[in-house]
């Protein structure tokens, strides 16, 4: 193998190690995108509830 060929096969497993972080990168940050999405309606549900309790408090006689 020319010392070309090795360099090239060199920079390809370089530039497949960098494509690989990506996806991992792309992946960690779609599901982080999920689970503060679920954490945000949570929030909002729990705070519905909390509101609807409170409602409820005020109308008992």
């Amino acid at each position: 193998m020319s010392d070309y060929d090795a360099w090239a096969d060199a920079q390809n497993q370089k530039l497949d190690k960098i494509k690989n972080l990506l996806h991992e990168i792309v992946y960690t940050h779609e599901k982080m995108q999920s689970i503060i999405s679920e954490a945000i309606v949570k929030c909002q549900a729990d705070r519905g509830l909390k509101d609807i309790e409170r409602y409820l408090e005020q109308k008992r006689p």
